[in-house]
């Protein structure tokens, strides 16, 4: 019970309750991990691979469902590997591209000086 957290209500500093430091842990992992479409594709290739493992396991009369796995697995590795070093940077680069072209949200005229506001132009 260290910590304090303060007041704007009364300008004083209460301490922090156990309860309250783990609800603020638990938002702050919600906001630190958004579903992203990357992680949806790699959360079906996990599960397909989890899945057509443990049937090969259940039913091991054919082999077909380890091989199933284990293509799912590649392409659960592969979907990674591509996502954080090919897709993300392009869309990152591609992104930056099309916001210098449009203009983007430069509050900066073609100068480097501040641009005009209508309170400035009376």
């Amino acid at each position: 019970m260290g910590e304090t957290l303060p007041n704007p209500a009364h300008g004083q500093v209460r301490p922090l309750t156990p309860l309250k430091l783990a609800r603020q842990a638990r938002q702050g992992e919600n906001r630190t991990m958004p579903i992203s479409p990357t992680g949806i594709v790699r959360g079906f290739f996990a599960a397909g691979t989890m899945v057509f493992a443990a049937l090969g396991l259940v039913l091991r009369d054919d082999a077909r469902w380890f091989a199933a796995s284990g293509l799912c697995g590649l392409l659960w590795g592969g979907w990674g590997f591509l996502s954080d070093h090919v897709i993300v940077p392009l869309a990152d680069w591609s992104s930056q591209i099309f916001a210098r072209v449009s203009g983007g949200s430069n509050t900066e005229g073609e100068e480097g000086r501040p641009k005009p506001t209508q309170a400035d132009r009376r």
